[in-house]
């Protein structure tokens, strides 16, 4: 069995991969699909992924500190699934007239299933294992494309067919956790559990918002086509997040075992300086060779160069917050961070208000990076970091864009000065080299 470190190595390698097939699938939709028959397919899932996270009220990540000290976990699976039902119900109802719903409303309970595994592996540090299955979400899809590709029905029946079978797969790789918290049924509110979950449901469709999921803004006040090229500009941009999305997988599970406050504090610091400096350098090196990358892979969507560059600053922001955000789950003080994320949010969609019908992609990239420097802002006080030297370093992400390939020349000299700024240390690289080594020799 891996021990913790191992499993966020493994996590790493394969999210690696994961993001390599999603590319792949992305890859064949730019170019066997319309563009505004995918802006239309990216706008429907945009709503049911904000739903489904209201619906199942934040699980996985509500669920696992409840999971780990095992207060009433059968209680609060029973209580989401009550919840979960209805929804599917619902979803049936106006699948008679609206058909293309129909493969949503069979994905929904397979999904929620799906999140309590994720749930139950996180909690065991089985983060590689947690990372394979998100494998499926984007083979299966990409199956399918390959056999059927023909309108905006298939693009959704494709992805509901990933969510169906990863979350049977996870559903079987735990059936022994699972059948033991199922073996006992309670329906009773779990008021403790909702105390916890109503404000990570607010924040994680907030998250989710200042994400990808504004594009359902987007598609309101703009264009879809415009929803398809924002959809492929923040999927590239969103390359660099492969570091901070294992960390956090780590974090969440490490910071609900640890007692004491200094060891707690010492591993967010640790994780926000090794993801904040390998998703620097990523972002640098990905914009310098950004335009050969998108007139290659991407030729129905030249033009979105300029706003993947600008989103990366946001992306840089986003890194960090979540990992303090992850940091409160695990200490179950998700509540702290509620009014941070709320005024960002609502920062958000004023600015996508204000600037989408003028501005376009323009407008919607400017608000989600300013949104994400005051998500990052408003929850910096619950952690002793530094925020001048990262918006400062963050800055220099468009600025490489406009040197071309030569931006690559300016990855020694950040190097310098993460180390300079004890942004990043020597320790930090030990432990990298540590865990490596950890691996090689298993």
């Amino acid at each position: 069995m891996p021990t913790p470190k191992q499993a966020t190595l493994y996590t790493l390698i394969l999210k690696i991969f994961s993001k390599f097939i999603a590319y792949f699938v992305i890859i064949i939709i730019a170019n066997y699909f319309a563009v505004e028959d995918y802006g239309k397919a990216s706008f429907v899932l945009s709503i049911f992924l904000l739903a489904r996270t209201v619906i199942q009220l934040g699980v996985p990540s509500s669920f696992v500190p409840f999971y780990v000290k095992k207060k009433q976990p059968n209680q609060i699976f029973y209580f989401v699934l009550l919840l979960i039902i209805t929804a599917t119900i619902a979803m049936f109802i106006f699948a008679i007239k609206y058909p293309w719903i129909l493969p949503l409303a069979i994905a929904l309970p397979i999904l929620f299933l799906f999140s309590t595994s994720i749930g139950i592996l996180q909690s065991k540090h089985k983060h590689h294992l947690i990372q394979l299955l998100g494998l499926g979400w984007v083979i299966f899809p990409l199956i399918y494309l390959i056999l059927f590709r023909d309108s905006k029905a298939d693009i959704i029946t494709a992805y509901s067919s990933g969510y169906i079978i990863t979350g049977l797969i996870a559903l079987f790789i735990v059936r022994k956790q699972f059948f033991n918290l199922i073996k006992k049924p309670i329906l009773k509110i779990p008021r403790s559990f909702l105390k916890q979950a109503i404000p990570i449901v607010i924040i994680g469709l907030a998250f989710s918002f200042m994400g990808q999921a504004d594009s359902s803004l987007l598609g309101i006040l703009s264009t879809y086509e415009n929803v398809a090229r924002y959809t492929i500009l923040y999927k590239i941009a969103n390359i660099i997040t492969i570091i901070p999305l294992s960390v956090s997988m780590f974090l969440l599970t490490r910071t609900s075992e640890l007692k004491k406050k200094k060891q707690q504090k010492d591993v967010l610091h640790r994780s926000i300086r090794i993801t904040f400096s390998f998703a620097l350098l990523s972002a640098i090196a990905l914009t310098a060779f950004l335009n050969l990358f998108v007139n290659i892979l991407f030729k129905q969507y030249i033009g979105i160069e300029i706003f993947v560059a600008i989103l990366l600053i946001g992306i840089m922001f986003y890194s960090i917050r979540t990992l303090i955000y992850t940091y409160l789950i695990g200490k179950e003080k998700s509540q702290h961070a509620l009014k941070p994320i709320i005024i960002s949010v609502i920062i958000n969609i004023v600015l996508d208000i204000i600037l989408i019908p003028r501005y376009h992609l323009y407008g919607i990239v400017i608000a989600t990076v300013i949104a994400q420097f005051t998500a990052l802002l408003l929850l910096i006080k619950y952690v002793d970091i530094k925020l001048f030297p990262i918006t400062l370093l963050s800055l220099l992400v468009p600025i490489s864009y406009f040197m071309g390939f030569y931006g690559i020349i300016l990855i020694p000299f950040i190097i310098l000065i993460l180390f300079r700024t004890k942004m990043i240390t020597m320790d930090d690289i030990k432990v990298l080299f540590s865990t490596l080594n950890s691996i090689v020799k298993k």
